[in-house]
């Protein structure tokens, strides 16, 4: 199980969800392209700092921002839909 899986799953639970509904979410969270699920692993499972990510991601600071931002909102988006 990847870090971002294992969050994902960590987060439905804490919503008593069933398992059907966790599973659904984390598919549909898990659409985030590649380099967008390593960037809020980084970040928001790992803690590195946005500055971290940009040198081992051989990216700009500001690059890491858009795609943790993008990423974020996906997911959100995903909760979002599966709330109401």
């Amino acid at each position: 199980m990847t870090a971002i899986t294992a969050w994902l799953v960590q987060t439905t639970r804490i919503f008593n969800w069933s398992r059907k509904k966790q599973n659904k979410f984390k598919k549909r969270s898990l659409r985030i392209p590649p380099r967008q699920q390593t960037i809020i692993k980084m970040k928001d499972i790992e803690g590195y700092e946005v500055d971290e990510i940009a040198k081992i991601t051989a990216s700009q600071p500001e690059a890491v921002r858009v795609n943790l931002s993008r990423a974020r909102k996906k997911v959100r988006e995903e909760y979002i839909r599966f709330t109401n």
